[in-house]
This record gives structure tokens, C-alpha cells and sequence, in this order.
């Protein structure tokens, strides 16, 4: 049975939605595969979390500190990758935004700006990683990019390269000190 249950005149605009798409925001189907060496971290994680895991159910020493640094090797990942982005990508220029595009399963509702910019008279996009509102669309952002292949670009406001190194190091320095602790 149909709902026939009249709207309030002032919602009577919804109407003509009604039965129709209102998100026609592009789907970003661009997803980075994970470098060999990055599956390498992933795995050494893995490992010192599993013996955390262990060492904590047999209830021997050392837990706290192997998760810790199994936490420190997961940063590591994101301070390498930024490090070898900061050196690929060495040319800056100033980009527009575009439009804003989504992603198909994580945060299907956030928006993402994609960056229209030009080197060499050749234009390229970038896409950014960080939520926006659709009202950026027209500002300008710097962007980073590969002065051998332009299309390899990023958003200068996305490097997180001083978060990565000061979660790394704080957490292996953390590590060491339950380590330690643990011990004596």
C-alpha cells in the first residue's frame, strides 16, 4: 500500500525527488596498491602483536613492549612512504579544485577534492586525501609532483611525513622503556 500521507507545503519540493538519484558526485575507483615492502611491515607488525599476544596469555614479560613496537614498525610504514613521496616528488605548482569526488566503500558520504594543475602545458589531476566541502571547489592548493612523470602527484597539505617520524620514533622510544621495565 502506497504511503499517501501529504507532505507539509513546505516540503513539498521533495516531491520531485522522489524515485531519483539526489548524489551524482563521482565514485573514485583509484586505489594504490601496497609496495612489497610495505606488506614486509605489515607482516613484522603482525608477528610482534601475535608473540604480544601470546606472551600476555601465558602471562610472561614483555607484552606491553612487543605491542609497542610492533606499533612503532606500523608507523614506520607511513614515515617511508612520505619519505620516498617527499623524494619522487620534488616540483610544487599551484592547483585548482576542480570538483570532489568519493570513495566507493570507506566513508561513502565524505568528499574528496580532485586538483586540476598544469606542468609544461600538460594538465593532470591529483586527488586529495583529506575530506572537503563541496564549496572548495575553485580554491587553489599547492601541489607536489614528479617532475618524471607529473601524473604522480600529491596535495602538499596531505604530507604527513613530521606526524609519521614523531609517532615512530615516540612509540620505539616508548617500546624500548616497557622493554626495559619489564626486564628489571
Amino acid at each position: 500500500m502506497k504511503n499517501t500521507k501529504k507532505k507539509p507545503e513546505r516540503w513539498e519540493f521533495l516531491d520531485e525527488l522522489d524515485g531519483k538519484p539526489t548524489d551524482t558526485t563521482p565514485v573514485r575507483s583509484l586505489y594504490r596498491r601496497p609496495h612489497v615492502w610495505e606488506w614486509v611491515l605489515y607482516g613484522l607488525t603482525a608477528i610482534l602483536w601475535v608473540a604480544a599476544l601470546v606472551l600476555a596469555v601465558t602471562g610472561r614479560y614483555g607484552a606491553v613492549s612487543l605491542l609497542v613496537i610492533g606499533l612503532s614498525v606500523f608507523c614506520l610504514r607511513l614515515t617511508v612512504f612520505e619519505a620516498k613521496r617527499r623524494k619522487r616528488c620534488r616540483g610544487a605548482t599551484l592547483g585548482t579544485v576542480e570538483s570532489v569526488t568519493r570513495r566507493p566503500r570507506i566513508r561513502k558520504n565524505a568528499r574528496y577534492p580532485v586538483i586540476r594543475f598544469e606542468v609544461d602545458g600538460e594538465t593532470y589531476l591529483a586527488y586529495g586525501q583529506k575530506p572537503c566541502h563541496p564549496s572548495t571547489v575553485g580554491n587553489e592548493v599547492w601541489v607536489n609532483y614528479n617532475t618524471n612523470d607529473p601524473a604522480d602527484g600529491y596535495l602538499t597539505s596531505n604530507s604527513r611525513f613530521k606526524g609519521g617520524l614523531f609517532l615512530t620514533l615516540g612509540s620505539a622510544v616508548l617500546g624500548i622503556l616497557f622493554g626495559i621495565l619489564e626486564a628489571s
